[in-house]
């Protein structure tokens, strides 16, 4: 096992599950959001940001704790 990437994982899968609830529950707090939709568009805006702060955070985390339980290292 690896502890560095696992809890790099964690981490990471955190972030994203944190923006994913606040942007269901509040998304008013999510300001990056706000300025996605001000220079893209409401729908490129909203695409944009469930890419880059929910999809990939949850996609690295997943990734970096599986690598870890196996014993390797990304970094």
């Amino acid at each position: 096992m690896n502890y560095v990437s696992i809890a790099i994982g964690v981490t990471a899968l955190l972030f994203g599950v944190y923006t994913l609830y606040a942007r269901i529950k509040t998304p008013i707090v999510l300001k990056k959001l706000d300025a996605m939709k001000k220079a893209f568009g409401d729908r490129a805006g909203i695409i944009l940001h469930t890419i880059s702060y929910i999809i990939v955070p949850l996609a690295v985390g997943i990734i970096f704790i599986i690598t870890g339980v196996n014993g390797k290292s990304i970094i």
